[in-house]
């Protein structure tokens, strides 16, 4: 197989950099009250862990980032910490008020689920004191669409949440593969093998049974998330999914299992986000795995029985494979190669958006949380509406308290609505149209262009077509800001690139920043708009655009073109001619202050 394809994915690299997972720190070990509570009830707070600890110690021997390493395994032994540093004030026991059900059937619902708890071995039997030291999260149920009931467990909940121990930013650079990195590998795949084979592949994917529920959690930590129901309290003793930092424990230990399963099972192809693993096999290239006495593609019996040699629990419903299944939410189906939301996931998804689009609508940063990981999870089939995020993520910047309201302004608006927009009109993304290209790929018609801005103007170049263009700053414009006349200079070489025949379009620009920009498709809220409107350029002439670094000198006519240095600029390349152009009203348009 190609060295591309073989190429690790950004789940399976994460382990490589990440910094070593913290232990409690030094307030939380001199915390007597706690301390004592758990000497004097050592059968309450134990570390519960089914993890071969020793064969996953083994098979890490040689990974290259070992304090990390160390620190893993130190969390599976001992019980992992969750960043969190208790503020001063904070009460040392504390019972936040609970959510009492609302009748018979959310309170046997309740107790069953805590015996689930209790047999698994994340709970103990339940007790009928508050012990010092304890802090009780608030639990209650609540309706999933198809008459059932699902746990919550509100770890934010209240003025001394545990939630809100933990700083956000102590939590972030969590790594998942998303649907786009499975349609690189399979297009990869279809370029380098013969059509005969290429043509026949399947998809699979295996799932981990309660995942987040494998991590134990450190003794100091079980002591602040003990629960309540039916007057009677529960240590609880593993990792929650309510928890701040419940994902990135859980991604800190899975992390190690993809570069077990990568480097040393040889599954390059594989994929995760969060439990979900996957990846695609040759049609036929089974293998018998006795303990479902099922025949499964033989990269996926590779997988699960590494699963089984580390003690990684899983179950045969969640294991599947097929020509067209569903991956983290989405349908994936090789015939078409196609990626698609149902009608149903989109129509929940506008509604859910539109409830912010309403003038003055105030929500509280739960809402706005719980939006974002939505949109999130779209990105991975729409990885192109990303600018859709900035102006919420701008809103939430610095705000703590889940419950406090926050003002929808009228720039998150419209960003939402053109999100709201592009989803309906949307069908999915054809994975073998999103393939990757270069200015010089033979089988694309590709326009070449150079940008560069100045104080006084902008100026466009295109080599090929022997042309140059050139404006000025318009005069009502934002002051002082070259940064953003570079990245508009760069826009607006894509509408004047409309003007030949192309596929794609790739400009060339000296400045980095401006190149980050369109390469993540994220900006600073000031240039925002500049991004949203090449997002609406690509899709809807369908020509591919992408943005280069050239050394600044090498953009020298751009440069001469932005002066209105004519003269100089004519002196360095023959046969060309430069046209003083005005911008597209809607181009125009995103330079308002």
């Amino acid at each position: 197989m190609s060295s591309e394809y073989m190429r690790p994915n950004p789940a399976a690299c994460y382990s490589l950099l990440a910094e070593p997972l913290p232990r409690p720190p030094q307030s939380e070990l001199e915390n007597t009250v706690a301390n004592e509570t758990i000497r004097a009830h050592p059968e309450l707070f134990k570390i519960t862990c089914n993890i071969n600890i020793i064969k996953f110690s083994e098979l890490l021997q040689d990974h290259p980032n070992q304090p990390f390493v160390h620190s893993v395994i130190a969390g599976l032994t001992e019980g992992f910490w969750p960043w969190a540093e208790p503020p001063d004030g904070y009460p040392i026991t504390h019972c936040e008020p609970q959510h009492p059900p609302k009748d018979d059937r959310e309170l046997d619902f309740l107790l069953s689920q805590r015996d689930k708890e209790i047999k698994a071995g994340h709970f103990l039997e339940p007790f009928n004191e508050l012990l010092p030291g304890m802090n009780v999260v608030p639990v209650h149920a609540v309706p999933k669409p198809v008459d059932k009931l699902r746990l919550v467990v509100d770890h934010s909940a209240g003025t001394y949440s545990i939630n809100s121990m933990i700083d956000r930013e102590s939590i972030s650079g969590v790594k998942l593969d998303g649907i786009k990195t499975l349609g690189d590998s399979i297009r990869v795949f279809h370029a380098t093998h013969p059509a005969e084979e290429s043509q026949s592949l399947v998809l699979w994917k295996s799932d981990v049974a309660a995942a987040y529920r494998q991590m134990p959690m450190h003794p100091l930590w079980q002591i602040k998330q003990a629960i309540c129901i039916s007057d009677q309290f529960s240590i609880d003793r593993c990792n929650n999914f309510g928890g701040r930092a419940s994902q990135k424990i859980w991604w800190s230990f899975i992390s190690l299992v993809l570069w077990i399963a990568i480097f040393k099972c040889n599954l390059r192809a594989l994929k995760c986000y969060v439990d979900d693993n996957f990846s695609f096999a040759v049609a036929g290239d089974l293998e018998f795995y006795a303990k479902y006495e099922a025949f499964l593609p033989s990269k996926q019996v590779s997988l699960l029985q590494l699963w089984d040699e580390i003690n990684l629990p899983h179950e045969e419903q969640k294991q599947i494979s097929g020509t067209c299944i569903l991956i983290i939410g989405f349908d994936i189906d090789l015939n078409a190669m196609t990626v698609t939301m149902s009608e149903v996931k989109k129509s929940e998804l506008v509604n859910a958006c539109t409830g912010f689009t309403v003038r003055g609508a105030r929500k509280i940063l739960r809402e706005f949380q719980r939006l974002q990981g939505w949109i999130n999870w779209v990105l991975n089939v729409f990885p192109h509406l990303w600018p859709a995020l900035c102006e919420s993520y701008e809103k939430i910047s610095g705000k703590m308290q889940p419950n406090a309201p926050i003002r929808v302004n009228n720039a998150m608006r419209r960003e939402l609505l053109w999100f709201i927009d592009h989803v309906k009109r949307s069908t999915g993304i054809h994975m073998l149209k999103s393939v990757e290209w270069s200015p010089y790929d033979r089988m694309a018609t590709t326009l070449i262009g150079y940008s560069d801005a100045s104080g006084v103007g902008m100026g466009i170049w295109f080599l090929g077509e022997h042309a140059g263009f050139q404006c000025p700053l318009p005069p009502d414009g934002l002051k002082d800001l070259i940064f953003f006349y570079e990245a508009l200079a760069i826009c607006l070489a894509f509408h004047l690139g409309t003007k030949y025949a192309c596929d794609c379009i790739a400009i060339y620009s000296d400045n980095t920043n401006t190149i980050d920009m369109f390469s993540s498709l994220c900006a600073k809220r000031v240039y925002n708009s500049i991004l949203l409107n090449a997002v609406d350029f690509t899709i809807n002439t369908s020509i591919a655009t992408k943005v280069y670094f050239v050394p600044g000198n090498q953009n020298v006519i751009t440069d001469y073109l932005s002066r209105f240095l004519n003269a100089e600029a004519l002196c360095l390349a023959l046969n060309w001619k430069i046209q003083v152009f005005e911008p597209p009203r809607d181009v125009l348009g995103v330079v308002e202050k």
